[in-house]
């Protein structure tokens, strides 16, 4: 279950206090958190393939690196609305399992450690980030929820799609 809440916990100079690591971005106009351990890396958002018959927040397919990845836009996976190009020139490229997938991100955050015991998992937040979340933590004066990369992984699968292998050339 460690793994499905998502993160290294870190012991910091007080070895007490076990510290929460991952990287806050903006993904259809919300602040979230995602765990150091899904987040493979940040990229230009690729020229996209559309696929016809996928759902709609379904960006599209891309290459980076030698694989096709499937790109999420995040604007129409939580708000049913697809966003501008220019809320998707950036995608946050997710590693779980062994497969990878990209999210479109609206702004690039910061890399932050957080106190595990600060971890809220009655949060309340948007309806739409429940089912892929694992609680929230404060930042900024607001609850950031941490999007699961294993929750995201599943709704992928759930949908029919399909991931790119880790290493695997396209």
């Amino acid at each position: 279950m460690a793994a499905a809440q998502g993160n290294r916990a870190r012991a910091a100079g007080d070895t007490d206090a076990a510290l929460w690591g991952g990287t806050t971005m903006t993904v259809a106009g919300v602040q979230v958190l995602i765990s150091h351990d899904d987040l493979a890396g940040v990229l230009p958002t690729p020229p996209l393939a559309h696929l016809p018959g996928s759902p709609a927040w379904l960006a599209g397919v891309g290459g980076h690196a030698g694989e096709i990845l499937c790109v999420i836009d995040s604007g129409a996976w939580l708000t049913r609305v697809p966003s501008s190009p220019e809320r998707r020139r950036f995608c946050a490229l997710l590693a779980v399992d062994g497969a990878r997938f990209a999210l479109t991100v609206d702004a690039l955050g910061v890399d932050c450690w957080l106190p595990v015991s600060e971890r809220d998992f009655e949060a309340p937040m948007a309806p739409a980030l429940v089912p892929y979340s694992l609680g929230a933590f404060p930042v900024d004066g607001a609850m950031a929820p941490v999007l699961d990369g294993h929750l995201l992984m599943d709704s992928l699968r759930d949908a029919g799609l399909r991931t790119s292998d880790a290493g695997a050339s396209g």
